[in-house]
């Protein structure tokens, strides 16, 4: 913005320079533009150069004038993203996982495997609510599905309303110890249709069982 002002500023004195010099000149030849009554040969052309050069004058302050207001507006936009930001970040949702029961089976003599299974309590903890839910599970061999099943997808999961997540597997020897783990994608909207993916890791080892969780990733901004 100031150096804007400050172009503008110089192109000003330019021109009033430009036309001083001009006039300073005029007043020292002694030439037709001297003569009284004025010829209008003579002067026409004068004239002319003249509104040529106010005009490229006219058309340079108006091209730095437009490129101001661009960058106000860009700045504006900027702005406008920003609080946008800070106010979906304000109504994120906040989802907590936490283990129920788990159960690993038998080995299997065979291919050293074995069943495993975890239900998970899942809740949203913010007053926001969350709706449009759905899982996927990207690790082979297991499945995830929300009980009571099949629920509906569009009905909103308020504050202190959870509900189970089962998951099911195999799982396998590692170091001599029963080993199972599951990567479950968590797909949601918040209550102003921004659509997020929640990860949820689950993992098994030596009859310990651990929960992680990883923070919402943006998929679809909703639009204002």
């Amino acid at each position: 913005m100031k150096s804007s002002r400050i172009k503008t500023l110089r192109l000003l004195l330019l021109a009033i320079s430009t036309i001083s010099i001009i006039a300073f000149l005029i007043n020292q030849i002694d030439s037709d533009l001297r003569t009284f009554p004025f010829e209008a040969e003579v002067w026409g052309t004068v004239a002319d150069w003249i509104m040529i050069f106010v005009t490229f004058i006219t058309a340079v302050l108006l091209y730095h004038n437009l490129q101001s207001q661009i960058r106000v507006t860009s700045l504006q936009q900027q702005i406008a993203e920003i609080e946008q930001d800070k106010h979906r970040m304000s109504t994120m949702p906040k989802i907590q996982a936490t283990k129920m029961r788990s159960t690993q089976g038998d080995l299997n003599p065979d291919n050293r495997q074995f069943y495993s299974s975890v239900s998970m309590n899942i809740i949203e903890m913010t007053n926001n609510g969350i709706s449009n839910i759905s899982f996927n599970t990207p690790t082979v061999g297991w499945a995830a599905r929300r009980d009571p099943y099949p629920p509906n997808p569009n009905a909103n999961l308020l504050p202190d309303e959870g509900f189970t997540l089962f998951c099911e597997g195999e799982g396998h020897l590692s170091n001599g110890k029963k080993h199972s783990s599951c990567f479950i994608e968590m797909f949601f909207s918040d209550r102003l249709g921004n659509q997020y993916l929640h990860r949820i890791l689950y993992s098994h080892y030596d009859g310990e069982d651990t929960i992680k969780q990883l923070p919402n990733q943006l998929l679809v901004a909703a639009t204002v």
